[in-house]
C-alpha cells in the first residue's frame, strides 16, 4: 500500500511564515501539521516528518535552520 502525502499550499500572510527575500518558508511543525490535519486517515507526525527530511536530501525541499526538531527548521518547495 502506498500513502501519499499531498503538501496543500497555504497563503503567505497565514503566521509561520519568514519572509527572506520575497522566497516564504514554512516552519516544518507547520507543514507537518496541516499534511496531517488533511489526511482522511491517521498518521503519525514521526512518519510525516521521516518524509520531510527525505525530501529534503532529495533535493525537493530546500530548508532554512537546523533539522534537530521540528521547531528549529523551515522549508520551501525548490
Amino acid at each position: 500500500m502506498k500513502i501519499r502525502v499531498v503538501f496543500y499550499r497555504v497563503k503567505p500572510e497565514y503566521k509561520g511564515f519568514a519572509e527572506t527575500d520575497e522566497i516564504y518558508f514554512m516552519k516544518s511543525a507547520r507543514v507537518i501539521g496541516e499534511a496531517i490535519g488533511n489526511l482522511n486517515q491517521y498518521i503519525g507526525d514521526q512518519f510525516v516528518k521521516y518524509r520531510v527530511r527525505h525530501l529534503i536530501m532529495n533535493g525537493v525541499f530546500e530548508i532554512e535552520g537546523i533539522p534537530k526538531a521540528m521547531r528549529f527548521y523551515s522549508v520551501k518547495l525548490r
